[in-house]
């Protein structure tokens, strides 16, 4: 009984915690802190800088109105080719939702540009970060639309930023340290260079991918990026604020209750049970 009534403490605790944690930590909490600046502002309707002048993964000057007015949507991949750590999980995110859309080739369907925001990379780096992609996009080279739809783009901080100003993508580059700080997203434009949505971290949904498609291949403009979930933080793209959800924390202090609550309770059933067969051995713990 008592090892029940100490299980049931242990449980309010969690729970008052949890509410303690709901009310005490409701402020947002800025992971942009040293870089208020950074981040992806949804500019949803506005058009894209289409005279942004570029180098292709071949060397060959071109502008963003290249890729424009073909009748298929345009996904932008910021990102930084070198980057050992976030661009990463960006590109690999984003190859693993392109894959999964069975239904819809790059290239026949829509079109990829990734673009990079570090000024010194060069269309070399750019190729092989081509091939690197397609190949994990079409390991059995059944999707051979992908090589002429998906491009690796590079130029100098003026067009970089030029470009990225116009869809809400604001990042910082260090010269003197040679270093960038970015957000992470891709960035979704109708045929014709309108911005139809957005999608942030670094995840993203085959399904969701799909339909923001179809609605960017009808003209369409895309409803706001709303907060998403992740365990009992919840994280605003549009402000990139993080703070804590009131009920998922509830959510999680109650499970855990419930199981504190059940394994007391097999403990105090096996213990009882051990006792009525074994009592020698139970007066010897008494004792």
């Amino acid at each position: 009984m008592e090892e029940a009534i100490r299980i049931l403490r242990l449980g309010l605790l969690l729970v008052m915690l949890g509410l303690c944690a709901s009310w005490g930590w409701g402020q947002p909490i800025n992971p942009r802190t040293l870089r208020e600046d950074i981040g992806i502002e949804q500019k949803l309707g506005a058009f894209v800088q289409a005279d942004a002048v570029f180098k292709d993964e071949d060397g060959k000057t071109v502008k963003i109105a290249n890729y424009l007015n073909q009748g298929k949507p345009v996904i932008l991949v910021p990102m930084f080719y070198r980057c050992g750590g976030t661009c990463i999980q960006i590109s690999e995110g984003s190859i693993k939702c392109f894959r999964a859309m069975r239904l819809k080739d790059i290239g026949r369907d829509y079109l990829v540009l990734n673009i990079g925001i570090h000024p010194k990379e060069t269309p070399d780096l750019a190729k092989v970060k081509k091939i690197e992609s397609i190949s994990s996009y079409d390991p059995n080279n059944k999707r051979p639309t992908a090589a002429s739809g998906w491009h690796f783009l590079t130029g100098d901080l003026p067009n970089i930023k030029k470009l990225l100003d116009s869809v809400g993508y604001t990042f910082e580059y260090d010269a003197v340290n040679d270093r960038l700080a970015h957000p992470a997203g891709m960035i979704l434009l109708t045929p014709d260079g309108q911005i139809s949505k957005y999608f942030y971290g670094f995840q993203y949904s085959q399904r969701f991918l799909i339909i923001s498609l179809n609605d960017a291949q009808s003209m369409r403009v895309g409803s706001k990026e709303e907060p998403r979930f992740f365990g009992c933080l919840s994280v605003d793209p549009a402000t990139g604020q993080v703070t804590l959800n009131v009920m998922r924390s509830l959510q999680v202090a109650g499970v855990l209750t419930v199981v504190l609550l059940f394994g007391g309770i097999l403990f105090m059933t096996f213990k009882y049970r051990r006792s009525k067969l074994d009592p020698i051995s139970e007066r010897k713990f008494s004792l």
